[in-house]
């Protein structure tokens, strides 16, 4: 999927599942296939170490400036629990499971099948993201079992 104007993600997770991280690179990566793009991200989470709700707002445009960091309607949103969405609006859903408005991915679950750890997860959603965005198959700054989890995440997108 190329992105023509304006493009919105939303990524909610708890503390600890690595979502600031992923979505540094994947911003990086943004910025490296939309130089010309207007690109702001955002984090919000409270101070809860573990557990806490994460949630991590990217804007795209290819037009204009951004003004607005935080926004509830989006053109896709990733959950890697199952949060309640009274707030957000989303075209597009990924989310973990037993949702009927949304593609079911649990990214926590493939990481614990293929890696015996939850850690990998963040590494999962980034492979299926840089998929569907088409931003490539590699990142040549992970370690072999970071970019072994992209590459699984790359490959579940179809």
């Amino acid at each position: 999927m190329k992105i023509k104007n304006s493009y919105k993600l939303i990524i909610l997770g708890s503390a600890g599942n690595g979502v600031r991280m992923m979505c540094r690179i994947l911003v990086k990566n943004l910025n490296e296939k939309y130089p010309n793009a207007s690109i702001t991200y955002y984090f919000d989470y409270d101070s809860t170490v573990r557990g806490g709700k994460t949630t991590s707002y990217i804007s795209i445009n290819n037009k204009k400036p951004i003004h607005e960091f935080i926004f509830s309607k989006c053109d896709l949103l990733v959950q890697f629990k199952n949060f309640r969405l009274n707030n957000f609006e989303a075209q597009e859903i990924i989310a973990p499971e037993n949702s009927k408005k949304a593609e079911n991915i649990n990214f926590e679950k493939k990481a614990l099948k293929n890696f015996k750890t939850q850690l990998y997860a963040n590494m999962i959603a980034l492979g299926y993201l840089s998929a569907k965005l088409q931003l490539g198959d590699k990142i040549d700054s992970l370690d072999e079992l970071n970019q072994k989890a992209f590459k699984l995440g790359y490959s579940l997108f179809k």
